[in-house]
């Protein structure tokens, strides 16, 4: 989980900051399939340009299934994908906590402590999520849009605490 507050994506209509919050697994080290794992606790995006504060903030999973080796290589895996996995808000204005939470069955993604994904399967469907992943938080500019004078620049990406626990 962690404590944020995410860049006014909306002042700056000339490219596409994209923020996130997210885990994922040591390329020199994949997972015991030999396949890439992502989980996306948050990917932030503007939505209604510079007159508003409010973004969107998505959650995703990346699965890959199939070993290296494999004829075909790494393919995406099949799961379902909850009714819902997208939220929007004013997340640049106060703190905002983001947090994820996983067993081999379920994923959660929570903003403020409210659910707005949550990725349930059959035993072992989601059980490559439990190798270890690297932590990341992070801005970059997307588009290849160069920014012009309507763009402003800095922006502030605040991170108050990041925290990491295991279940007992």
């Amino acid at each position: 989980e962690a404590r944020v507050k995410l860049p006014l994506v909306g002042a700056s209509s000339g490219y596409t900051l994209h923020s996130s919050i997210w885990l994922f697994a040591d390329a020199s080290n994949p997972n015991r399939s030999g396949c890439m794992q992502e989980i996306d606790v948050v990917e932030q995006y503007a939505v209604g340009g510079a007159s508003t504060r409010a973004s969107h903030a998505v959650a995703n999973l990346h699965p890959f299934s199939g070993t290296r080796k494999a004829p075909g290589g790494c393919q995406k895996a099949e799961y379902t994908r909850p009714q819902r996995t997208d939220t929007t808000g004013d997340f640049t204005s106060e703190w905002t906590t983001f947090v994820v939470d996983w067993t081999e069955t379920w994923i959660a993604m929570r903003v403020n402590g409210v659910a707005y994904a949550i990725y349930d399967q059959s035993p072992g469907a989601l059980s490559d999520f439990t190798d270890p992943l690297f932590l990341a938080l992070t801005a970059c500019v997307m588009e290849r849009t160069p920014p012009t004078s309507h763009d402003d620049f800095p922006l502030e990406y605040l991170i108050d605490w990041v925290r990491v626990y295991e279940w007992a």
